[in-house]
């Protein structure tokens, strides 16, 4: 990187930051198993590869009803209802039909083109991110009622496998993974009221579904072109943190700037393919990767303010704690894009 660069831009070394966006792949686990115990904490000073994703396979949510079938082409494809996909899913991934259908209630009402402030899509809410990096969907495909729902219970059943209740997977479903500390849901004001009303509304094996609501058309973009949420670095390492079965919430600021690169590497193998994996050095390059820096910055201040309120913690100490957890000299990386 120029000399000159770096100083126009003031901020030092922090763009050669970089941890290894790959390494030995992991195959995700299909259906994961419930009431996993914990793993014990580990603050290693480079991340394992075993936690990555493997970055050559392709996650496809299965097109009917509860296996992996092939999708069903011309008149015999058929259009299920939302209750039917709520219902399809929980049964693929072995989650309560009516705890699927309690947590749709409150995350979207039952609306598919539901966007909220933060940029959360769908039926499930689910950051474009997460849904890239535990499904591997695209921002567009989140609109698909089917895919949203697939992956938002995939993402769920995770988190209770990882945190082994159904109470703690809520917690972490909403506050993040990284909160959960102990195996104690953080008492934000927020984040207990969800849980509660989630809970109430949850009536293990019956029926609380609304029947034969209509899937509607796909409103895709309807998120508009102000957003930046699929900018943000949060999504990855919430659900790299959730797949290495970590406690120590210093180990997701490292992976929030391991995330950083991975974001960067979507973002510009779409224009300059050669660029991917590699630090950024032109001006273009730099601005890209400044700004996914800036929009994660802001994606986690907004969590601190929405759930912590008047103790939330600054921009400044969010920023201080990413440049904390980027190791010095920058380590070699390959590209996060499977090309």
């Amino acid at each position: 990187m120029k000399k000159e660069v770096l100083i126009s831009l003031s901020i030092g070394t922090f763009f050669l930051f970089t941890l290894s966006s790959c390494g030995n792949p992991e195959e995700r686990p299909s259906k994961p198993q419930p009431n996993v115990p914990q793993q014990g904490e580990s603050t290693p000073a480079q991340l394992p590869d075993s936690v990555l994703p493997n970055e050559n396979e392709s996650y496809k949510p299965p097109s009917d009803g509860s296996d992996g079938a092939s999708e069903p082409s011309g008149e015999t494809q058929r259009k299920y209802s939302l209750d039917e996909l709520a219902q399809q899913a929980a049964n693929r991934y072995d989650v309560d039909a009516s705890l699927v259908c309690a947590i749709i209630d409150q995350e979207s009402k039952w609306d598919p083109n539901a966007v909220s402030p933060k940029g959360a899509v769908g039926l499930m809410q689910i950051m474009p991110q997460t849904g890239e990096e535990a499904c591997g969907l695209a921002e567009n495909q989140l609109y698909d009622p089917k895919k949203n729902v697939d992956c938002g219970v995939r993402y769920f059943s995770e988190l209770h496998a990882r945190f082994g209740s159904v109470k703690l997977a809520l917690c972490a479903y909403n506050a993040g993974p990284h909160r959960i500390v102990n195996g104690k849901c953080p008492r934000f004001r927020e984040t207990t009221g969800y849980v509660r009303k989630i809970l109430a509304a949850w009536k293990p094996g019956e029926q609380n579904c609304p029947q034969n609501v209509a899937s509607p058309a796909i409103a895709i973009g309807s998120m508009g072109k102000s957003s930046q949420a699929h900018l943000s670095a949060k999504g990855v390492a919430d659900y790299r943190f959730v797949k290495g079965g970590y406690n120590s919430p210093k180990i997701w600021w490292k992976f929030v700037c391991q995330g950083i690169d991975v974001v960067y590497d979507r973002e510009i193998y779409k224009t300059q393919p050669s660029a991917c994996g590699k630090p950024a050095k032109t001006q273009r390059q730099i601005g890209t990767w400044v700004k996914i820096l800036n929009v994660t910055i802001n994606d986690i201040y907004g969590d601190e303010v929405r759930l912590k309120q008047r103790s939330a913690m600054s921009k400044r100490k969010v920023k201080a704690n990413i440049i904390k957890a980027c190791p010095k000299p920058a380590l070699p990386r390959t590209c996060a894009v499977n090309r």
